[in-house]
């Protein structure tokens, strides 16, 4: 699954919102026959750098978003609750997203997930 972030632009910068967006990035894939399904829910978080542009350090309370529950709907994610993320009047920030979206989930390194090594196959 590959998230991507659009920025809806018109001129007026108070009107800015990050929109999200989803396609599997890679046709070869073993993904590439499934897709999200409506009612999944997935949580994200847009983080801010510093005043001198370093890098967050991690994901903090004042963050822009922090677990904002975006739903799957006719093919586009709803934000739970209706609304949008403002775009931040930075020029940098760091937006991450995972699925499925949790309400305990704090920090979106912490969430833990299992992969099988050998995704060769199908099954």
């Amino acid at each position: 699954m590959f998230i991507s972030v659009a920025c809806n632009r018109d001129g007026h910068e108070s009107d800015d919102y990050i929109n999200i967006l989803s396609r599997i990035a890679r046709s070869e894939g073993r993904l590439s026959g499934v897709g999200f399904e409506s009612g999944d829910a997935i949580g994200v978080y847009v983080t801010r750098y510093g005043e001198d542009g370093t890098p967050p350090a991690g994901i903090n309370a004042d963050d822009y978003a922090v677990n904002l529950e975006h739903i799957y709907l006719d093919g586009t994610w709803e934000r739970a609750g209706g609304g949008q993320i403002p775009w931040p009047a930075q020029r940098k920030i760091d937006i991450y997203a995972y699925y499925p979206y949790s309400g305990d989930i704090s920090d979106p390194t912490r969430y833990l997930f299992a992969a099988k090594a050998d995704q060769s196959t199908e099954s």
